[in-house]
């Protein structure tokens, strides 16, 4: 079964990419198959957390949600970099922190609905 874990804030700067990102970590070092998805498009900063470079990142949730790439092409996974072994799995869904990304995302709605069935299809397929 699927959980997931919305953290949500009123407030910038609470520190909720840390916790996210550390709660992650611990669930995944735990023996779970853990996705983080950062759905932040004004304010990415996932990757950062996790020593990711843009430049390094080939698709985004952004890319997926503009049509231009299928969700699974957003994942990364990221076990081994953070020394994560046996079950336990860590993947990154980033958001992109650049500007021909992120402008797009920011002239116009996307579709929940097709954000949700992303989610779902990750689900299902792993």
């Amino acid at each position: 079964m699927c959980k997931i874990i919305p953290p949500h804030s009123f407030q910038r700067g609470t520190g909720r990419p840390i916790l996210s990102a550390n709660l992650a970590v611990l669930r995944a070092m735990a023996g779970h198959r853990t996705e983080l998805i950062d759905i932040d498009m004004a304010s990415p900063s996932a990757q950062l957390l996790f020593g990711r470079q843009d430049s390094e990142l080939v698709h985004t949730i952004n890319g997926y949600l503009l049509g231009w790439c299928a969700i699974e092409q957003t994942v990364h996974d990221l076990s081994r970099r953070l020394g994560i072994h046996d079950e336990g799995r860590l993947f990154l869904i980033p958001s992109s922190a650049g500007t021909s990304e992120i402008a797009p995302m920011t002239r116009r709605d996307f579709d929940v609905d097709q954000l949700n069935r992303g989610f779902q299809g990750l689900a299902a397929s792993h």
